[in-house]
């Protein structure tokens, strides 16, 4: 190598150079900086590593050609070095498939020697290892939904409350999910005085690396993004999602960690053209079956329930021993899925209608009744 001079980058920060192609040979390495002025071999640390994954420590350019110059394959190689980089050239060829990234300012002042035992070195492979074993539980016990990914909207942005007031679908793939402790959520619905709930903030995970291959490399979770899981049958809605580093290899995350509670509509959330796919999932709603602003809907007063009454020939009465039927004919009855949804809750999946559509063939209940041109949920 031909050192003749070289400017002083005393003031620019060190840096590491990854070549992205494996070489055989680097004493054809040049290295030049802003000013074309080569590096000399002494400001150069150089790094290599036979796969990509598992590398050598830092050793002296020096070290570096007599350790490599007697391997029989290629191999990769990185350089740390103080300054600014102007180009790079092997065999008078100049390369552009290299990276660069900044060097850690803390560093230790003693045991530079590069033959000292650093625990933390080569942990490339082990940190790739328990990528690696993250993804293969997924897709081997990973439960799969539907992640409808939301993003927001530039033009919406509210610099006063520091959100956004518009948001609007992204993108919906399919990517599998795993359960936190093998748990699923309680299936006991909570009645409260907002309508019908289920169990709120329960947590499932999903790997870096499949939600990197469905959304690209730099997307993360958001709160008010959509999960349906057809296994469940409903749609639940991202609350909160982070990346859990506590229980990671050397504080380094594998999974997002995502808190789910009911789905309810938002209305700055812009479907799009995804409104049809979200109906066909979240069907009959409780608004399009009361109305949310019909009083007519509401019952006044105490319920008051009728007294039995002698029922008709065709009539069976079974109040004694249903609490909600009176009577019912006898005719035979059809069991069809049919799946009911209480402001996007499942309430019921079957019903059953007549099979002898007549006026004859009904069931009274205590407070309602069913017959010709209805349809009786279970």
């Amino acid at each position: 190598m031909d050192f003749s001079s070289v400017c002083n980058g005393a003031c620019t920060p060190p840096q590491i150079i990854n070549l992205k192609m494996p070489i055989n040979d680097i004493s054809t390495l040049k290295i030049y900086n802003e000013c074309n002025c080569e590096y000399h071999s002494d400001d150069l640390q150089v790094s290599y590593s036979l796969d990509g994954v598992c590398w050598s420590c830092y050793m002296t350019y020096k070290e570096a050609l007599i350790n490599t110059i007697e391997l029989n394959q290629d191999f990769f190689i990185r350089i740390q070095i103080k300054g600014a980089i102007g180009k790079i050239e092997l065999n008078s060829e100049q390369i552009t498939e290299y990276s660069t990234e900044l060097v850690g300012c803390f560093q230790f002042t003693a045991a530079e020697n590069s033959n000292t035992y650093n625990p933390y070195a080569n942990m490339d492979s082990a940190i790739s290892l328990q990528q690696q074993l993250a993804e293969s539980v997924s897709q081997l016990v990973g439960i799969p939904c539907y992640y409808i990914k939301l993003k927001p909207d530039q033009g919406g942005k509210d610099l006063t409350f520091k959100e956004y007031a518009l948001m609007h679908v992204e993108a919906i793939k399919q990517v599998k999910i795993v359960i936190q402790d093998n748990q699923m959520p309680s299936s006991k619905p909570e009645f409260s005085d907002w309508g019908l709930d289920w169990q709120s903030d329960w947590e499932v995970e999903i790997t870096k690396g499949s939600f990197a291959t469905a959304f690209g490399n730099t997307a993360q979770p958001m709160e008010n993004d959509l999960i349906y899981i057809p296994m469940m049958k409903r749609m639940w809605m991202v609350n909160g999602a982070y990346e859990e580093k506590k229980d990671g290899f050397m504080w380094i995350a594998t999974t997002f960690k995502l808190t789910l509670v009911k789905y309810q509509e938002k209305d700055f959330v812009d479907l799009g053209d995804s409104q049809g796919f979200v109906d066909s999932i979240v069907q009959t709603k409780y608004e399009d079956l009361f109305g949310e602003d019909d009083d007519t809907t509401l019952d006044s007063g105490e319920p008051f329930v009728d007294s039995p009454q002698a029922a008709a020939s065709p009539l069976y009465p079974v109040y004694e021993s249903d609490a909600v039927r009176k009577y019912m004919t006898c005719d035979t009855l059809e069991i069809k899925q049919n799946s009911l949804y209480e402001k996007g809750t499942l309430v019921s999946d079957s019903m059953y209608e007549f099979i002898n559509h007549n006026n004859q063939s009904r069931i009274l209940y205590q407070n309602k009744y069913c017959g010709m041109n209805y349809l009786c949920h279970l």
